[in-house]
Parts: C-alpha cells; structure tokens; sequence
C-alpha cells in the first residue's frame, strides 16, 4: 500500500473560526499500520498546526455536521438512475456541480448508494461531481463508505465522448478511506463514487467523500452529448 499524505491547511481566519466555535478538527482520518504520514503546507503556506493522534471516535460512518448532502433517492430494483449518473445519463449527461472554497479549504459531501437490477442486468448507483478548476490546483479527494468503494478522477474537458479516466481508488468497507492526490490545470473534471461491486450493497448505504485543494468558483454544470460509456459505469 501506497504512503498517504495528510496535508495541514494554514487557513488562520478559518481555523480561528473554528477553534471560536469548538468545532471539529478539519480533516480527520484513520491510518493502516505501517504506512508513512506527511504533514506539509499547501504550496507554499507554512505556519503552525495541531495534530492528534487517538482511537477511532466512531464505530461507524457518520456524515460529518455541516458536510453537503447530495440529495439523491435510494435506489431499488427497476430504478432508473437520472439524478447525477453522469456519462452514464440518457439522452443528457447530469452531473452534480460543486463549488470551489476559498483557499481550497476542505469541505465534506455526504451520499448514498448501492446496487441494483434493471430490466435483468445488475447496475450500481453511481455518482458523479462535476468541478471547474479555474486556476492550476492541487486536489485531495477522499472517500470512505459502508460499502467496498471506488473512486474517480476524470478529465471531462472533451465531453462523455472524449473523456480520460486520470486516477482511481478503492477501499473496503469505513474505516478504510480511497484517497487520490493530483495537480488539476484548469478546465472541466469529474470525481465519481460508486460501489467497487456489481452487487450486495443496499441502496440508501452511506459514503462521506472529502475534497480539499479545489479554489474554483462555482459554474454551471456543463450538458454536453451523451457518450457510449454507460456500460463501463452502470
């Protein structure tokens, strides 16, 4: 297993607020015995940073307070998934759009997903994020679920018909995160989250996905042409 970074955000307004407020830590995370853990600045910020190392607090995944909620309904047998099914959409791709923070703070989603029948083939519940990067960033994106979980980073910029899968990740089931690091130029990408399996999750399970770096402004979600990738992200 690869070594995971764990970077400090120096946000000194942000962390003053949330040291004011008594809230939680910004990013929490379990670690695998024996890997290696940085703690380093966001390009160029240095300053101090408080780090503790204790049990796990939760026996189970939790949606962090304040995270945003993606809104989807529970799948079922016969669902037909339009909500956020990305490439996968007919005949129009949809994608949930997010918004970038200031100073690429992280900030939480929480979603649900599972797996399916329709019309006799086994489907999952797959989601997708779309963001716009407007300045060269550098991404974490983290995701832990009640399910063994997949995650995507995909270069959208040419539409479903031209897209280019860039990384990816699993994990088993919370505790185990999927974590993915990568510097974005700017443009259109999509970050997917779906079951790493075709079959065995109950629809409505629980994923927390966790995204820092991400200083884009907030944009419409682009509508582009459906391509023919339905099968490889069904």
């Amino acid at each position: 297993m690869k070594p995971r970074a764990l970077f400090a955000w120096f946000l000194p307004l942000f962390l003053a607020a949330a040291q004011t407020a008594a809230g939680p830590p910004l990013l929490s995370r379990s670690f695998v015995k024996g890997n290696d853990h940085v703690v380093d600045g966001y390009g160029g910020d240095c300053g101090e940073y408080a780090l503790a190392v204790h049990e796990p607090l939760y026996d189970v995944l939790v949606c962090p307070e304040g995270a945003l909620l993606e809104g989807e309904e529970d799948c079922f047998d016969g669902y037909d998934d339009q909500y956020n099914s990305g490439c996968g959409g007919y005949p129009i791709p949809v994608f949930t759009p997010l918004s970038g923070t200031p100073n690429g703070a992280p900030f939480s989603v929480c979603g649900t997903s599972g797996t399916f029948l329709h019309q006799g083939v086994q489907y999952r519940d797959t989601d997708w994020y779309e963001l716009h990067v407007a300045e060269t960033n550098t991404i974490v994106f983290e995701c832990a679920a009640d399910f063994p979980v997949q995650i995507f980073m995909i270069d959208g910029n040419n539409g479903c018909g031209g897209y280019q899968i860039l990384d990816w990740a699993t994990a088993d089931c919370f505790p185990d995160w999927a974590s993915l690091t990568r510097t974005f130029d700017p443009g259109t990408y999509w970050f997917w989250v779906g079951p790493s399996v075709f079959s065995g999750v109950s629809c409505g399970s629980l994923y927390v996905m966790t995204i820092a770096g991400y200083t884009s402004p907030p944009t419409a979600a682009e509508t582009g042409s459906w391509g023919s990738v339905k099968t490889l992200f069904r």
